[in-house]
């Protein structure tokens, strides 16, 4: 009975749960922007290789590709790029086998998790890549 009542809906689970997480991943990147030296030098120390490359990568990844994700513009494409980045975060920077920055994984659980539900399952109805057919 519940299932009958909430399928008609359930295209539309996925829109606020992209926008918030394109939100966050402004949040994360807009102080990358702000120094994108400092994190730079913070990439380094996590012992990230070639940091002054990686930086700005994720940088515009996160800034730019967050906005993106929030209008569903271009979203299987960002959410790959997130899903990389995510791995790399949860499987190597912060795994406590591997490095000495402990904790936090969690959240970058969570954004690697979302990416894939973004990547296998499209930005929902309301998107600019279904408006534009980008992603019909």
């Amino acid at each position: 009975m519940l299932s009958q009542i909430v399928r008609p809906w359930s295209p539309w689970a996925v829109v606020p749960l992209r926008v918030l997480v394109g939100i966050s991943f402004i949040g994360a990147g807009w102080p990358k922007l702000m120094n994108l030296g400092g994190a730079t030098q913070y990439f380094g120390q996590m012992g990230i290789p070639l940091p002054a490359l990686f930086a700005p990568i994720v940088m515009i990844l996160e800034v730019f590709g967050g906005a993106a994700l929030a209008l569903g513009l271009l979203t299987r494409w960002v959410a790959l790029g997130y899903v990389i980045e995510m791995s790399v975060t949860t499987f190597y920077v912060k795994n406590p086998l591997i490095t000495k920055f402990i904790g936090g994984y969690q959240i970058d659980s969570l954004f690697l998790a979302a990416g894939l539900l973004f990547l296998l399952g499209g930005p929902g109805p309301l998107s600019l890549d279904r408006r534009f057919r980008l992603d019909p």
